[in-house]
């Protein structure tokens, strides 16, 4: 939907952004929406970036961020029934009474399972050898394989246009979220 509003610039495409904001806080998992938004501004963000570089003005970007805005604030009133008594009943879980940078950290993905993205049951498995790792290993097992790792890196290496940066852009800030406690980032969000 934002490739599709950068490239058009019509309302209607910023109302098409609507919808996608909206079903995706009525999924009901609100960790993936936030980090759905942060990737589509991330990737909104490079692409002002290129539309400023090849149109030689902000008037255009001017005009993204505000569909932009008009789509997620549309998104965000369309899925109001949802939302507003979620964010009611934060004030009353008990996650909030834990919340501290330590229990924030909990869940990062350790350095030590980073060779993980290339080998399969790095940290061992669930039935033929013991897993040694920290935490649960169904939310530590990050492998993704050498192909696909290998074809990223010749993306970014033998095509730099505005896909690859984006992806790649994404790519690093969400390896960096996912380390959490382990990068001074953490640190720094949890002052925020």
């Amino acid at each position: 939907a934002v490739e599709r509003m950068v490239t058009r610039r019509r309302l209607q495409d910023a109302l098409v952004l609507a919808l996608v904001v909206a079903v995706q806080i009525f999924a009901g998992h609100t960790q993936y929406v936030l980090l759905a938004m942060i990737a589509a501004v991330l990737f909104l963000l490079v692409r002002c970036w290129a539309v400023a570089r090849e149109e030689h003005s902000f008037r255009s970007v001017r005009r993204l961020v505000g569909l932009a805005a008009v789509g997620g604030a549309v998104g965000l009133a369309l899925a109001f029934v949802q939302w507003a008594p979620a964010a009611e009943m934060v004030g009353h879980s008990m996650r909030q009474s834990v919340a501290s940078e330590t229990w924030a950290g909990l869940f990062s993905l350790t350095p030590e399972n980073l060779p993980g993205f290339l080998l399969p049951d790095w940290q061992g498995d669930s039935y033929d050898f013991p897993y040694w790792g920290r935490n649960f290993i169904w939310e530590m097992s990050p492998y993704v394989g050498v192909l696909p790792l290998v074809l990223a890196a010749v993306a970014v290496l033998a095509r730099r246009d505005r896909y690859t940066i984006g992806f790649a852009l994404i790519g690093a800030v969400g390896l960096l979220l996912a380390l959490g406690r382990y990068t001074p980032l953490f640190h720094l969000l949890c002052q925020v």
